[in-house]
């Protein structure tokens, strides 16, 4: 036995560009085999099949294994220089390499990526004219397709991943759509591990299908017979070491529960009077109550995400976001509860205390006897009684039960946790030993304690303050660094739940004898599970009894479940198309041009003009954003973005060049549903009224907004100003003004 190092204890997984530099490499003549692990195989002949989309369960790898199995198979059949064209794996292709190059491919042969800023036009036409693979983001393709650097006809195929993203306004949407409208060949498959998100909303599934043209959807959750059957033939040694809640967590956990009740109702009453879906989604959920630990981790977890990603977001008023951002800090605090020590505990609890405290206008929950009993019970962790002062340095709960989950010994142990601070304290605790690192935390939190006490010899005279300080040398001077745990494994490995679901295989290449979750997530459950299909390991799962982790990890396993079985149902209502209905092209043989800034594709508006029949082509304007004819330009501003550019002088300068260079130049102001016209945030009016009036030109109020448009009015004589609602609108309106107006033109 020996002791353990840092580099031994936090241990990360190598690139997978390193790993492959280190393999031997393989033979030039190595014929390509499949690396699909066997309860994939039904999965990756699905999609191979035509045009198909794949949702898998998360947690099996499936998106870099069904990934890597439809190059594999396209290259199988290559005859000519064909690309096919990956799109959304910027994240994966490391992971996405290795794969490859387990099933034999050449990926320094066939794979090749560029980034659109980083590559000239002429380096981009000669990678696509090659073939291979080539990854690439969905706005750089959607540029190459309509100024002709990438022919659509000679495209092999596109793999789409995370499928999810697909909205009908996305880039992804515009590249399948570009490539449907110019080749009747070639293939369209997408594979998506985000099951909530196809199923939540109305008919979500059934506009991703439409939007990339697909033909079949095959669905492949955990719970499918084949799956199932095959993960479940050797599953692993899992081994349960529990504990319950100790008394002072416990009571900090209730206290928790019972503030984000209260801010939860206070948050329903500033939602009162707003409309939408979303809206109405949360009002239901802070109806129903945050009565429970699991409360905050079910329903209204969901309606908070999707409230934020909503429109209703801008609308929402100053004080409600303030109530969503410190609900979410609450429900961190109660995950946090199971894992950190008391100390953790007891600065986090004052942090959010403090921070609904500190603001212009404190929530009410905040200045409550809900928020004095939840930093009364965050303080009883560390501070046991006062007179006399007796100090508790209590550990984080699980981290007590390592010593038996390290039990026997052995060559190689995987420890998996949350993130890299987890994995630095888990660490830590290993080296320090159990009483040595709390002590350590409980010193290291006196002394940021009384640091600005210890300056005032005012303040020290208090008894509980000088006390404090007593105690701070006391400790220091005593302090002595503890021995470690006495463990007797060769290697001990410590892993993030990224690290374990990103890389392409962490335990195949640790090989571990034991695997520690010090965190279960039932992603990673399922990475373990699939790695037991290969390699026997033994798994200790770290439990608390009572804790509010396990409300998460089954409300996350339902959820899944749940958005499986719509998934399901709305499968059966799906309309069958003929490969010739899909591939058939609607677009008008002659259509008027607009030249459009390549910039702008990061909005939806190139999609909406090419969908209302207008030819996009993409150039780099140094004037305006779009061109519609010789002589008139225009300029797009959102409404967020517009109170910037008014505020900064930025839209003064673009509007001056315009009305030099153009004859008619155009402000395009786009508005939402919930902001109309110039009309500036919910939050300006409602927030602040009694600043409403002020003299100060620098307020973010209508007042000012709309004063500065009549000074660039008067200031531009000649400036139009256009209002759209959504971008169909905005596409009706240039194809309005073009009308009758010579086509503008790159070359003048």
């Amino acid at each position: 036995t020996r002791s353990l190092t840092r580099a031994e204890r936090i241990e990360k997984p190598a690139h997978a560009s390193q790993r492959l530099q280190k393999s031997t490499a393989k033979p030039e003549n190595a014929a390509m085999t499949s690396a699909l692990p066997p309860y994939l195989a039904p999965a990756a002949d699905a999609l191979n099949k035509g045009d198909a989309l794949a949702v898998v369960a998360r947690g099996l790898g499936g998106t870099v294994h069904l990934a890597a199995d439809v190059i594999r198979r396209a290259l199988e059949t290559r005859e000519d220089a064909q690309p096919i064209i990956v799109l959304n794996a910027q994240q994966r292709e490391g992971a996405l390499r290795e794969e490859l190059w387990r099933c034999g491919v050449d990926v320094d042969k066939v794979m090749a990526r560029h980034r659109a800023a980083e590559t000239s036009r002429t380096e981009r036409r000669a990678l696509y004219a090659t073939g291979g693979v080539v990854l690439c983001g969905a706005r750089a393709a959607c540029v190459d397709l309509l100024d002709g650097t990438l022919d659509a006809s000679n495209i092999k195929g596109i793999l789409v991943l995370d499928a999810e993203r697909c909205a009908e306004s996305s880039p992804e949407a515009f590249v399948v759509r570009l490539f449907r409208d110019r080749s009747t060949q070639g293939w369209v498959r997408a594979i998506s591990e985000a099951p909530e998100r196809l199923g939540g909303g109305f008919a979500r599934l059934a506009k991703v299908v439409k939007t990339l043209s697909v033909s079949s959807v095959a669905l492949w959750p955990r719970f499918e017979n084949g799956i199932a059957d095959c993960l479940e033939k050797s599953p692993p040694s899992i081994t349960e070491v529990s504990t319950n809640l100790d008394e002072g967590a416990s009571l900090l956990q209730r206290r928790v529960v019972a503030a984000i009740a209260a801010c939860a109702r206070e948050l329903k009453g500033r939602c009162a009077g707003l409309r939408g879906a979303d809206v109405s989604m949360l009002d239901e959920a802070l109806t129903k109550g945050a009565q429970k630990a699991d409360a905050f981790f079910g329903e209204l977890d969901q309606a908070l995400n999707r409230v934020k990603r909503g429109a209703a977001w801008r609308a929402f008023p100053q004080a409600g976001r303030q109530l969503c951002a410190e609900l979410r800090a609450l429900g961190d605090l109660l995950d946090a509860v199971a894992s950190d020590d008391g100390v953790a505990c007891l600065e986090r609890t004052r942090a959010c205390v403090r921070a609904a405290r500190d603001r212009p206008k404190p929530s009410t929950w905040s200045q409550s006897t809900s928020a004095d009993a939840l930093l009364d019970a965050a303080k009883r962790r560390v501070v046991v009684k006062e007179k006399p002062l007796a100090l508790k340095a209590s550990a984080a709960p699980k981290l007590g039960l390592l010593a038996e989950a390290l039990k026997g010994g052995g060559s190689s142990c995987v420890m998996v946790v949350t993130d890299a601070a987890r994995a630095a304290h888990v660490a830590q605790h290993l080296g320090d030993g159990d009483e040595a690192f709390s002590n350590r935390r409980l010193l290291d939190f006196l002394r940021r304690d009384n640091a600005p006490w210890r300056r005032d010899a005012q303040k020290r005279r208090t008894v509980l303050r000088k006390a404090l300080l007593d105690e701070e040398d006391r400790r220091r001077k005593r302090k002595k660094r503890g021995a470690p745990s006495p463990q007797n494994w060769a290697c001990i490995r410590i892993v993030t739940h990224a690290q374990l679901l990103e890389a392409r295989d962490v335990l195949g290449d640790a090989r571990p004898d034991r695997i520690v979750l010090v965190d279960v997530c039932f992603e990673a459950v399922r990475r373990i599970e699939a790695h037991a299909t290969l390699y026997k390991v033994d798994v200790y799962a770290l439990k608390l009894e009572g804790a509010a982790d396990e409300a998460r990890l089954s409300s996350l396993i339902a959820k899944e479940r749940d958005a499986f079985v719509r998934l399901i149902d709305e499968r059966r209502l799906l309309a069958a198309t003929s490969d010739m209905e899909r591939r058939q092209s609607t677009r008008p043989k002659k259509a008027r041009a607009i030249i459009c800034d390549a910039r702008e594709f990061r909005s939806s508006l190139p999609l909406a003009l090419y969908g209302r029949g207008l030819t996009v082509v993409p150039s780099t304007l140094v004037v305006g954003d779009y061109v519609l004819a010789p002589d008139v330009v225009v300029e797009r501003k959102s409404v967020s973005d517009l109170h910037g550019s008014l505020q900064g002088g930025r839209l003064a300068g673009q509007a001056d060049a315009m009305a030099r260079f153009y004859r008619t130049p155009l402000l395009l102001i786009e508005t939402t549903s919930s902001l109309k016209g110039t009309a500036s945030y919910v939050a300006d009016t409602q927030e602040q009224p009694d600043k409403k009036w002020a003299p100060k030109d620098d307020l973010p109020s209508t007042r000012a907004v709309e004063a500065r448009l009549a000074m660039l009015a008067m200031a531009q004589p000649r400036l139009r100003f256009c209002w759209a609602a959504d971008d169909a609108s905005s596409a009706n309106l240039f194809a309005a003004i073009g009308r009758n107006k010579p086509e503008p033109s790159l070359d003048k």
